[in-house]
């Protein structure tokens, strides 16, 4: 029986084969366009911006709207190969 590090890395490796057919970027498995949304918690209204896993909260419009740009630009350059 394989081990889970196998099979982790069987399933991996389909993924990335598969980007490859569709013409997608390798990198793109593991890192996604960034996101920007507002959203209610814990009772209050904030704006959540999520790129390749990580979510972060931020009550002032500016900042999350900063950190979004901030975010797209870093993907523009790593997984599109565009510059800034």
């Amino acid at each position: 029986m394989p081990s889970p590090a196998q099979l982790t890395n069987q399933a991996l490796t389909f993924k990335l084969v598969m980007n490859e057919r569709l013409g997608a970027h390798p990198r793109s498995f593991f890192m996604s366009k960034p996101i920007i949304e507002q959203v209610e918690k814990d009772g209050m209204t904030l704006w959540c911006v999520t790129q390749g896993g990580t979510v972060r909260y931020f009550a002032q419009d500016w900042k999350a709207r900063w950190y979004y740009e901030s975010c797209v630009r870093y993907y523009r350059t790593k997984i599109l190969g565009k510059g800034s």
